[in-house]
């Protein structure tokens, strides 16, 4: 291969690239976006703050949807590229992710990695659910973010339910 033709593969390359970052960076940008949702969320209760719990963009292979559960009660499902959100009066709480036997075709499991985290009333956290894939089982590992990180990564995701819904745009925050 001469000098041209590698030179025109990487242009390929990087366009091809470029395409799917743009394709990325618009993805939570929609009605369902974190900017737009977070503009819609009520206000908190006085005694209570909130919890967002996402999942990054997950390669195919790992697109399964558990249930998510915060002290034990469902809130939602960890979907590929998505968040909740939800709002508790303050105090501990464990993110976690259901122990389902079976999600896939190859009869695999979910073994969770849970994560304890501190709510006071006022506060909003960010937990992170990863995905870590092995020939028997998928580990799901609940990662408290900070706000930096947490806002960032939540950029790119689409709302995906929670205990707390967000306001018709009729009825938006001032």
């Amino acid at each position: 291969m001469g000098w041209e033709e590698e030179f025109v593969q990487k242009i390929k390359i990087g366009m091809g690239l470029w395409i799917v970052i743009c394709l990325l960076a618009c993805a939570g940008q929609g009605k369902n976006g974190f900017d737009q949702v977070e503009a819609r969320l009520p206000e908190l209760a006085s005694d209570s703050g909130r919890i967002y719990i996402y999942t990054p963009i997950r390669h195919l292979t790992l697109d399964f949807v558990p249930k998510v559960l915060v002290n034990g009660t469902s809130v939602g499902r960890s979907l590929s590229g998505t968040f909740l959100v939800v709002d508790e009066p303050a105090g501990e709480y464990t993110v976690d992710v259901a122990d389902e036997k079976s999600f896939s075709n190859s009869g695999g499991q979910i073994k969770s990695e849970p994560a304890t985290i501190s709510l006071k009333a006022g506060e909003t956290r960010y937990v992170r659910l990863h995905a870590i894939n092995s020939d028997y089982f998928i580990q799901m590992k609940s990662i408290p973010e900070d706000a930096k990180n947490g806002q960032r990564d939540l950029k790119i995701l689409s709302f995906n339910g929670g205990n707390v819904l967000p306001l018709d745009p009729s009825q938006e925050k001032p």
